[in-house]
């Protein structure tokens, strides 16, 4: 709705309030509204059918009066958050929000994003900001991310950072700050007193702009965290960072992601992080890293005591360099999450890796998503993990260790009491691995989440998993998506989940499960208790297994939606199908029309 339809449409909606409750006496002469002999249980009323932004940019400021009614309506002061993202609100949206603001005593959180304000919606904020400074004193965090702002946007956030005392956190993230933008917030940082938080991501700052970045952080002492992610810098840029740590004390959280520091850039950081001590996060995620960045920081890890996530994902690390890394977790004794997905240390990386964790007491993350992993390494991490007490999640999607190389990960449920995630989706298990998994999970009493998806899994083992739910008390999220699941399988399935009391999420999208496999699940819902999503996307189900669902969740009262996207419903079938999803809202037949 445009700003001017908004304005005349409250009018209106005053005055049929009014004339609704029999209120003639609260107009005037001339028959015009009077906003200052309105009582205020009728303002609270009409207040109660407008949403945040009408109030801000209609109501908000038309008289002193009536910003005392709201200041004091509950629904209103009890709210800390403007969350007015995808408004698609751009620069007249911004003029008047920023008039609505005037005064604010309410909000400690303002989400902007999404709304193309651009340049000119920042000046307007800006500049209610800056000139009701004595009465905005709650405003710590202020989103505005995607809006197009530029270098003009950037120098009149940066004058503001420079004197205000209360924000805590800026999201200026994937608009269009470049270099010279850049400058401007960094010398505003370096005289800031309070800012701790400051994302910069998806920006065009790059190593000039890096280093304004890295200069201004020898000064500030309050900054926590910085996100200059996706920003094209390369290792020139890196290097005044890196120089930052001998001096900065504060930083905890740096994230370099989707830059191109390559291994010049890595060993920068290394070198610097080997005495900090203060660094708790760094994300080097898809930076061009490859053997010799990821030997230094392999190096810098068997020294540096107080780095606890180091995220690598989608580099260029080798097996020679998964040995370095492993070798340096012997030493480590502060890391916590070690993000190694999307890489190559393949078997002899990982072997090293295992190695490590053997009298390794920290990490509890290790996720070596898509590493060319097969039996092999997978046998010595179960062969360590065994009696590991510290990971709680292991990712090992996306690789090949087969039906032997799940048989050794199923030993790992069989004692170890730690492990609450594991991930194994996409690793050629058939039958016989998932067995092995299945029979391990009966007296498993730690794992909380299990992905088998995308394997070759069929009825025989589904059979094996149903004995598993009946007598499985922990495991609350179970996906067997894209196997070969048929409604053979489903219905031991279904009865496992009569007394199942744990599991919350089944997935069982792309099988081939026919009506008669959700008549089975459909009737499960009848007494279960526990399930609150059923995802049977992409099967072969027709109207007559919607309609087994649709009967059962008009009086069922558990399970939250039961997605049935994507089946075989026909053209003749659709008009019917939408009815039975408008007839219960829990059932989620999305793009059958």
């Amino acid at each position: 709705m445009q700003i001017e339809e908004r304005k005349i449409n409250i009018k209106n909606f005053f005055l049929y309030i009014i004339h609704s409750t029999g209120k003639s006496t609260l107009m005037s002469g001339e028959g015009h509204l009077s906003l200052h002999i309105i009582p205020v249980e009728l303002v609270y009323r009409i207040l109660d059918h407008l949403d945040q932004l009408t109030i801000l940019y209609s109501v908000r400021n038309l008289c002193k009066r009536l910003n005392s009614i709201i200041d004091t309506y509950d629904l209103y002061k009890e709210c800390r958050t403007l969350d007015l993202s995808h408004y698609e609100i751009k620069e007249q949206g911004a003029q008047r929000l920023a008039y609505g603001l005037t005064r604010n005593t309410i909000f400690t959180t303002i989400n902007l994003n999404s709304n193309r304000i651009g340049d000119s919606g920042i000046e307007y904020l800006i500049k209610a900001l800056k000139n009701n400074q004595v009465h905005i004193i709650t405003l710590t965090t202020l989103s505005l991310s995607c809006n197009n702002i530029n270098e003009l946007g950037a120098h009149n956030l940066a004058n503001f950072l420079q004197t205000n005392t209360i924000l805590a956190t800026l999201d200026l993230s994937h608009n269009y700050i470049d270099v010279s933008g850049a400058k401007y917030i960094a010398d505003a940082l370096a005289k800031n007193t309070n800012l701790t938080a400051l994302n910069l991501s998806g920006n065009q700052i790059r190593n000039q702009g890096a280093q304004y970045f890295g200069i201004a952080l020898t000064k500030n002492k309050t900054l926590l965290l910085l996100d200059l992610g996706s920003n094209k810098i390369e290792s020139q840029g890196v290097q005044q960072l890196a120089n930052v740590f001998t001096v900065n004390k504060t930083l905890t959280v740096l994230n370099l992601s989707y830059n191109n520091i390559q291994d010049n850039g890595a060993k920068q950081l290394a070198d610097a992080l080997k005495t900090n001590m203060t660094l708790t996060t760094l994300d080097l995620t898809k930076t061009h890293i490859g053997e010799l960045g990821a030997i230094e920081l392999a190096n810098m890890l068997a020294k540096n005591k107080t780095l606890s996530v180091l995220k690598l994902g989608d580099n260029q690390i080798n097996n020679q360099a998964g040995i370095y890394l492993g070798n340096a977790m012997k030493h480590n004794m502060s890391l916590t999450i070690l993000d190694l997905s999307e890489n190559q240390i393949k078997d002899e990386g990982t072997i090293s890796l295992a190695n490590g964790l053997a009298n390794n007491t920290t990490l509890n993350i290790l996720d070596l998503n898509k590493n060319g992993i097969e039996e092999q390494g997978a046998q010595h991490l179960a062969r360590v993990l065994i009696n590991n007490n510290i990971l709680t999640m292991l990712n090992l999607a996306w690789n090949r260790i087969r039906d032997s190389g799940a048989e050794y990960i199923s030993r790992i449920l069989t004692s170890n009491t730690a492990l609450t995630s594991l991930k194994l989706e996409n690793n050629d298990i058939g039958n016989h691995g998932a067995q092995y998994l299945a029979n391990a999970l009966v007296n498993n009493r730690t794992l909380i989440s299990l992905n088998l998806s995308v394997n070759e899994i069929g009825d025989e083992a589904v059979q094996n998993f149903s004995i598993t739910l009946k007598n499985n008390k922990t495991l609350t999220t179970l996906d067997l998506c894209q196997n070969r699941i048929t409604d053979e399988s489903v219905q031991y399935l279904a009865q496992a989940l009569m007394n199942n009391t744990t599991l919350t999420l089944l997935d069982l999208r792309h099988n081939r499960i026919a009506d008669k496999g959700a008549e089975h699940l459909a009737i499960v819902l009848k007494t279960n208790r526990t399930l609150t999503k059923l995802n049977l996307q992409y099967n072969s189900i027709t109207e007559e297994g919607a309609a087994h669902f649709a009967r059962v969740l008009r009086d069922q009262t558990t399970v939250t939606t039961v997605y049935l996207r994507w089946n075989n419903f026909g053209e003749k079938a659709r008009p019917r199908l939408w009815k039975l999803a408008n007839d219960s809202e829990r059932l989620s037949l999305l793009g059958i029309m």
